[in-house]
């Protein structure tokens, strides 16, 4: 599968595999202006494949706080033989 960026500023893209297709999906992360803002600053983001933009802002410490946690929870569950 060909993956085109989005088009951000330094964007970064990792690619996952949907649990009900098989399929890879992209998962893009960078910095583009804000649509919404009257000076056009740049603010993180966030977006799943062709989906919406989603501002990552003071969510972005939460994020990665819960990607951890699931991991861990993870391997907690396969050292469980689950």
């Amino acid at each position: 599968m060909d993956f085109e960026g989005r088009g951000w500023s330094k964007e970064h893209v990792v690619v996952l595999i949907d649990l009900a297709t098989g399929q890879e999906v992209p998962v893009y992360t960078g910095l583009t202006r804000d649509p919404h803002s009257d000076d056009g600053r740049l603010v993180d983001v966030f977006a799943v494949e062709g989906g919406p933009t989603l501002r990552l802002g003071q969510a972005a410490g939460q994020l990665r706080v819960n990607i951890a946690s699931t991991e861990q929870d993870s391997k907690a569950a396969r050292r469980a033989g689950r």
